[in-house]
Parts: structure tokens; sequence; C-alpha cells
């Protein structure tokens, strides 16, 4: 009798232990090390530098359930290697330099805010249903390409250069000014309702009274003239001083 319960006490701790291994490898098999962290695959958000040694294209596709990814460091190549993002909404790009990669961001339907931070970015290849477009402290070229991305409905554009439309001067002390001197280049944005553009000064004002659907315009209380607020009420539009 005691040598059953003896076999039967060892197949019990034998389970246990095999189900423990199991566990185990299985909580191994789920986790990925990026950007100096350890994620789950089921992860929906991620914070990553691409810069970080154990960082590649091919672990960050293993998160086939990201809604927001916030990314630093990448350029044209890691981009365009992407891979199938179906559930991204978000997606936060810093100190990066992009041009041609930017077509594939058209691929993920659910993408409906992109935000550039310190970043350099041709937008010629540009192509998004996003609904939301933040560049803050970039440079930008061949703005006019946004003009085909038709679901857009905000812009913000905060301290930054802008093709030869919007331009940064170099003041004392490090300081740079960003001053619109043609806002020419905003006519055609016809699904855009809400333009922000903070720490910018405004010297032009043409454009914006061209834009269709144009409701809100933001802007810093210091850098609009009394003279332009008024044109901008009188055609309809909103204005909120930041």
């Amino acid at each position: 009798m005691k040598a059953k319960v003896k076999k039967a006490v060892s197949m019990v701790l034998i389970a246990a232990a095999a189900a423990f291994v199991w566990m185990f490898l299985y909580s191994l098999s789920d986790q990925v090390s990026i950007g100096g962290e350890s994620y789950s695959k089921k992860s929906t958000w991620l914070n990553i530098d691409a810069n970080e040694e154990d960082f590649s294209v091919k672990k960050l596709n293993k998160f086939k359930k990201l809604e927001h990814l916030t990314i630093d460091h990448i350029n044209d190549e890691m981009l365009g290697e992407f891979g199938d993002f179906d559930k991204l909404k978000e997606l936060y790009i810093y100190y990066s330099k992009l041009s041609e990669s930017l077509s594939k961001l058209e691929e993920y339907p659910k993408l409906g805010v992109i935000v550039f931070h310190r970043s350099t970015v041709d937008l010629k290849k540009f192509s998004s249903t996003a609904e939301y477009l933040y560049f803050d402290e970039c440079k930008l070229t061949n703005v006019s390409a946004l003009k085909e991305c038709s679901s857009l409905i905000s812009m913000e554009f905060e301290s930054t250069a802008v093709d030869e439309y919007i331009v940064p001067i170099e003041e004392g002390d490090n300081e740079t000014r960003y001053v619109m001197k043609d806002s020419s280049f905003f006519e055609g944005f016809n699904s855009v309702s809400i333009l922000d553009l903070e720490n910018i000064e405004i010297e032009d004002i043409s454009g914006l009274l061209k834009m269709e659907k144009l409701k809100v315009v933001k802007v810093s209380e210091d850098k609009i003239s009394a003279e332009f607020i008024t044109q901008l009420k009188e055609n309809g539009i909103e204005i909120k001083l930041l």
C-alpha cells in the first residue's frame, strides 16, 4: 500500500514539475527582448529606441497586437521592413530621417495618429489614411504631397521648418524663430478643419483663407497680428490663442 502511495505522489510531483517547466518555457517563448527591455508578444504598447544593441525590425515584427508604437532613431530601411501591424492606431517617430519608406504607412488601415518629433522628413512618398498629423521641431520638404491624404482632419506644426514656406531664423543664445513667410502651400488641404501653428510667426494667411473646410486655427498669442485675426474670423474661422 505504501509503495502505491509513494508511486502516486511521485507521479504527481513529476506532473507538477513538467507543468512548471512547460509554463516556464512558454513564458520565455512569449517574451521578446528589444530596446533594452523584455516585453510580451501580446503587448499593445511599445516605447523603444532603434539605437539599442538588441533592436532589430525582425524582433519588432513579432508584436502583432501593437496599437501604440513610439520609436526613436529609425531610417528608411527599417521602416520599409515593418511588418503587419493591422491594429496599429498611433505611431510616434522621434529623432529620425525618413523619405521613400513613408509610403509604408498606407498599409496600416487603423493608423489614425502620426507624430514626428525632431526629425528630418521628406514627404514626397508619404501616404496614409491618418486623421491627425503632428510635426514638432522637424524639418520638412515636399509638404504638398500631404494634400493627397484625404482623411486628414487635423494638422499641427510646432517650431517646424517647411520647405521655403516656414523658415527658421537663427538668433542669439541658440534661439530660433520660425516664420511663416508664405502660407500658399495650405491651399488644397481641403479635408483639414483644424490647423495648429504653435511657436510660428504668421506673416501670410492667404493659403489659410483658401482651405475649404478650415474651421479652427490655433496660434501662439504673440505670433499673429490683430489684422490677420480679424480676416480669419470674417471668413468663418475660429481663432484659438495658445
